[in-house]
């Protein structure tokens, strides 16, 4: 089997585990076909990353000694989830319950793919948290989103969500392997504003106010996406259970779900 190959046989495999997850009972409608990128372990913009963006950024070496290609994983929400989440100032039921279910479809996806590419006599790392509290803001030293970029899968809006071809709301996971799959190229730009200068819709949909403008300039105050997140939540909402992302910028707007 040729690397290219075993690529295109690794996105079908992704494909259909996350099709048949699906049809569970308490899953049903919940995702679409994810978008499967590929970066090169070597790739510069992870030296790049750790120097000039996140320092003490994790390098692929450093999960899998005999890394060299890293696999990065969107799975993007169906309408009906949403929808439920357009709107109002605390996430809907459905959007906590897509989350909390998404974190173990995603995990046994990991799983599912870690074991096809050893089946193949390659081994493969499972992927790492997405980040933490650290001093009220949300930090990390493994960013799914960059190595999103990285792998081709999408581009960053001004709502700091990564926007792919089918939208930005969804999740991630990446996971660094020994296989040596062909790489990605960089996705042309996907956020509106960012391309033509059009479309601040995030910025009204956070019910927080956290993305910031001076001028053509703009911020994320993540303090404010915390406090919303794991704060206000339960202290307006304590009844509410659910994920700690209420995703209200990533809802109802251009980018949020794009049908191909």
């Amino acid at each position: 089997m040729t690397n290219m190959e075993l690529k295109e046989k690794l996105i079908e495999e992704a494909v259909s585990f996350v099709a048949s997850y699906g049809k569970r009972e308490d899953c049903r409608d919940l995702w679409r076909a994810p978008i499967v990128g590929i970066a090169a372990a070597d790739d510069p913009a992870f030296v790049q990353l750790k120097e000039e963006v996140i320092p003490g950024h994790l390098m692929p070496s450093e999960l899998l000694e005999n890394a060299q290609s890293v696999v990065a994983i969107f799975v993007p929400y169906t309408k009906k989830v949403i929808d439920s989440n357009t709107g109002g100032e605390f996430s809907s039921l459905l959007w906590d319950d897509a989350y909390n279910r998404t974190n173990e479809m995603l995990a046994s996806l990991n799983e599912n793919l870690s074991a096809f590419l050893r089946s193949h006599g390659y081994e493969a790392t499972n992927s790492l948290p997405t980040g933490g509290i650290v001093e009220r803001a949300i930090s990390s030293n493994w960013s799914h989103r960059h190595i999103g970029v990285i792998a081709g899968v999408g581009t960053f809006g001004i709502n700091n969500m990564l926007i792919t071809k089918r939208g930005c709301a969804g999740r991630m996971i990446t996971f660094v392997t020994e296989a040596i799959l062909p790489a990605d190229n960089p996705l042309e730009e996907q956020c509106l504003y960012k391309s033509k200068g059009i479309c601040r819709e995030c910025v009204d949909a956070c019910p927080m106010k956290a993305i910031k403008f001076n001028g053509k300039n703009y911020e994320v105050d993540k303090t404010k996406c915390v406090y919303m997140c794991y704060d206000k939540k339960k202290e307006l909402a304590p009844d509410m259970e659910g994920g700690e992302n209420c995703g209200k910028c990533s809802c109802g707007v251009s980018c949020s779900y794009h049908d191909i």
